[in-house]
């Protein structure tokens, strides 16, 4: 109990900031609001929703990485750009639903630009240093009959029909590593 008390309290600290710049930026975009608890009432819904949002819309945004094997970067751009919308579909919904907080669409903007950075930099930050250095999956070192294997299977299959078969064939192996090695193998024998 006494951990999660310990929690919330740390949660409260590092909101505090975060608030009273919102506050701020409302003060000095020219928001209207009826009075300073209602605004933090606003101001606490929003991050709550939002947070809840964008849980749901990082699982969409880290399967479509996987799916599409993008990089670090873009992986990045495609979190801040989840991560925004869901700002904007939150704040705008808030804001048509209460009427005793009244944003005009800069203050809007601005706050959720401002959010999505935030996110963006403790995204960074927590990442782990080797996933931050790497920008692609590493080198996967694969038996040359292996890799003959995909290159007769791409000469008679798509890389979709590809990758089923060697995935039923060998389950041992991991799938990212499959759709590596017969990405790899077919951009190479494409361009030669």
């Amino acid at each position: 109990m006494k951990k999660l008390v310990l929690s919330f309290a740390f949660l409260g600290f590092l909101a505090i900031p975060l608030l009273v710049l919102d506050g701020f930026l409302v003060y000095w975009m020219n928001g209207s609001y009826t009075s300073f608890p209602l605004l933090f009432i606003f101001f606490i819904l929003f991050y709550v929703l939002d947070f809840i949002f964008g849980l749901f819309l990082e699982g969409i945004a880290h399967a479509l990485s996987i799916a599409y094997s993008l990089s670090r970067k873009k992986q990045e751009m495609l979190f801040f750009l989840f991560e925004f919308f869901g700002s904007c579909l939150v704040i705008f919904s808030l804001d048509a639903l209460f009427t005793f907080v009244n944003l005009s669409a800069a203050a809007k903007i601005v706050l959720i630009s401002i959010h999505a950075l935030l996110f963006l930099l403790i995204e960074n930050f927590s990442a782990p240093k080797s996933e931050q250095a790497d920008d692609i999956i590493p080198e996967i070192q694969l038996s040359v009959e292996l890799q003959n294997e995909i290159r007769l299977l791409l000469k008679e299959n798509d890389m979709i029909s590809c990758i089923s078969i060697l995935q039923e064939k060998y389950p041992d192996i991991p799938f990212q590593h499959i759709v590596q090695a017969v990405r790899k193998i077919y951009y190479e024998t494409k361009s030669s």
